[in-house]
């Protein structure tokens, strides 16, 4: 599982947000369930609600892989969890 946190500026504004890519490509709700709960326990004040579930749809090391992201309070920091100042490569949902 690849769990990174990506902080960017758009429109003059900064965001930030949590990904996790599956290193498979099942799509069932098994799949995403899991996916699910590492974010809310990671993040204790994330709702299941605000988790979109995804499919990566071009990349070269992840393509049909699922994929939930979610907003974060700016400057979010976890250990463990990769960090960028840019949005994703290679990757596109």
């Amino acid at each position: 599982m690849y769990k990174c946190i990506v902080t960017h500026k758009a429109g003059g504004q900064s965001y930030t947000n949590g990904f996790i890519i599956a290193h498979h490509y099942s799509h069932s709700y098994k799949a995403f369930g899991e996916l699910v709960k590492e974010a809310l326990e990671t993040f204790r004040s994330l709702k299941y609600e605000d988790i979109q579930c995804r499919t990566v749809l071009e990349s070269r090391w992840c393509k049909n892989c699922p994929l939930i992201c979610f907003s974060l309070p700016i400057g979010t920091k976890k250990k463990y969890w990769s960090q960028r100042e840019e949005r994703l490569p290679d990757i596109s949902w």
